[in-house]
């Protein structure tokens, strides 16, 4: 006990005459101490790096089983009567796409990018042309509209689908004899 503690006859810290117990650290301890506390610091910096790098590996993980980030494309031709382009999955080259329309945020179609498209085989884009697309738009109403090309992502075994935008939204214009007609209050078309 006299490495740890000892008793001591008065208290030499307040000058109180009553004995007292007085604990104190041995020279080898007190050194030992900051080795200890730096070695714990260090361990706790490295448990911490390899649950960041971890997190970011399950994180990396998902995010290539939920979306594919080998489909490439374009919109080539966007008016009021249809939406045309082209899809490829870089990761099979011959297979087809699923794309989907949207215009206005509202889902127009749905259909496999399988249209001939020579200029698509030429670039060495995909190993044959067929993988083009050409949505008929519905009649729109006049004025201004955004049209939105998704390619569709089966994971998971087909049982989560998700949606990549191919390229970005396409603004596009309607004049008024473009426009579909609007009904008035009596049933009557107006232009």
């Amino acid at each position: 006990m006299s490495d740890a503690a000892t008793l001591e006859p008065t208290d030499t810290e307040t000058g109180n005459n009553q004995p007292g117990l007085r604990v104190s650290a041995s020279g080898a301890r007190s050194a030992l101490l900051p080795a200890a506390r730096k070695t714990l610091t260090n361990l706790l910096l490295a448990k911490s790096v390899a649950e960041a790098l971890l997190v970011a590996a399950l994180a990396v993980g998902f995010y290539y089983l939920a979306f594919n980030p080998f489909f490439r494309g374009t919109v080539d031709v966007v008016d009021a009567e249809r939406v045309a382009g082209w899809a490829v999955d870089d990761s099979q080259p011959d297979a087809r796409v699923e794309v989907q329309l949207y215009v206005d945020d509202h889902f127009v179609s749905s259909r496999l990018a399988d249209e001939p498209r020579p200029d698509v085989l030429n670039a060495g884009r995909a190993a044959d042309e067929r993988h083009g697309f050409v949505f008929v738009l519905p009649t729109q109403t006049s004025g201004e509209h955004e049209a939105r090309i998704y390619t569709v992502h089966a994971s998971g075994g087909g049982v989560r689908r998700t949606l990549q935008i191919l390229g970005r939204p396409i603004r596009f214009n309607v004049t008024p004899q473009e426009a579909a007609p609007v009904s008035s209050p009596e049933g009557e078309e107006k232009p």
